[in-house]
Parts: structure tokens; C-alpha cells; sequence
């Protein structure tokens, strides 16, 4: 069994090589059919342009919302947004111990968040005058927080106060189309509904 004493001590980079017993592999076992990803995350290397490199595919993301994203602040903050996303997906494309399914979970991940995000301001723009006209959001409250810091407890608590709405974890992933009031009826349990005879 390797040494794991530092494991979090000591970032490599790119150039340098995997020290296993510093480093010691993942040992978890994937199923055959996904030993061509580790090949292609072996052929590939470390090169942001690749099959499952996630930079260009993150950033082409974020672009494809520029026509509409201008509600969302100034140029210069969306332009300090985009360095970060790009900083983030360099990091995990250069990233030598990520192994080829994680490099496309990771993928996958950030690109559909950012997906989303081009998604709902679409949406808001073609419903513009819909939602001004019927939208009776006022001083939303923003919950954040790292893992495990209770901000979950925290959204959960306040969501219990019947004059406040607070998302599904399913709104929050895939947020269109909107969930319709008359749809959530599947939400509230059997002996508390109201039985029509």
C-alpha cells in the first residue's frame, strides 16, 4: 500500500511526472467497455484540444448566451467571468490524475450547467414581457455556501415559511420549461390532499 502521508501537499504540473507512490492510482475497477475512454485520456495527454478536453466546449458554452446575458452585469464582470470558467476548465484539462471517466463526468457537468444558463436567458428573453407582466418575484433571497457548512439545512428551514418559494433540487438542474403551479399537486402526500367526491 502506497504512502498517502502529503497526498494533498504537493500539486504537480503538467510537465512533471505521476509520482505513484506519492500519488498512489484510483484501484477502482471500470467496466471493460470504458477502458477505450482511459485509452483516448492516455493518447490525448494533457492538451486542452482533444475529444474530452473541456475547455473549448465550457467556453463555447458561455459564449453562445452573449447576445443576452448583458442583464446579468457589466461587460467587465462578464468578461472576469469568462477568464475564471476559462482558468477552471484549464485546470481540470491540464489535470494529470484525472482519469478519462472523470475527465467526462467533469466535462459533461460544466457544460450543461452553462447550457442551462444560455437556456433560461433565452427563455427570458422571449418571455419578457410575459414574465414583467405576471412575474411577482420580489427580493429573492441567494443561499451559497462550501459543502457541508449547512446551507442546505439553511434553504431547507426557509423553505418550511408558506409565504416564501424556494426551488426543487430538480428546478435548480434543469430549470425550463418552469415547473407550473397546478403540476406540483404529486408533491404533497396522499393523506394530506384534498379528495374530491
Amino acid at each position: 500500500m502506497a504512502n498517502s502521508d502529503g497526498y494533498y501537499q504537493h500539486f504537480p504540473t503538467p510537465n512533471e511526472s505521476a509520482d505513484t507512490t506519492r500519488y498512489p492510482r484510483n484501484h477502482v475497477r471500470y467496466a471493460a467497455k470504458l477502458k477505450p475512454l482511459e485509452w483516448l485520456n492516455a493518447l490525448c495527454g494533457h492538451k486542452t484540444r482533444g475529444p474530452l478536453s473541456i475547455e473549448r466546449r465550457a467556453l463555447a458554452a458561455y459564449d453562445r448566451a452573449a447576445p443576452y446575458d448583458a442583464c446579468l452585469g457589466t461587460a467587465e464582470e462578464l468578461r472576469r467571468l469568462r477568464g475564471l470558467i476559462r482558468i477552471m476548465t484549464r485546470g481540470l484539462d491540464r489535470n494529470p490524475y484525472l482519469l478519462g471517466i472523470g475527465r467526462l463526468l467533469a466535462k459533461k457537468l460544466v457544460v450543461n450547467r452553462l447550457n442551462a444558463r444560455c437556456a433560461v436567458l433565452n427563455y427570458l428573453e422571449a418571455n419578457k414581457a410575459f414574465i414583467k407582466a405576471h412575474g411577482n418575484l420580489r427580493a429573492p433571497l441567494i443561499i451559497t455556501g462550501l459543502p457541508r457548512t449547512g446551507s442546505t439545512l439553511l434553504q431547507r428551514l426557509m423553505a418550511e415559511d408558506t409565504n416564501a418559494r424556494s426551488p426543487f433540487t430538480f428546478e435548480m438542474e434543469t430549470p425550463l420549461p418552469p415547473l407550473a403551479t397546478t403540476r406540483i399537486h404529486w408533491l404533497i402526500p396522499v393523506s394530506r390532499r384534498r379528495t374530491t367526491s
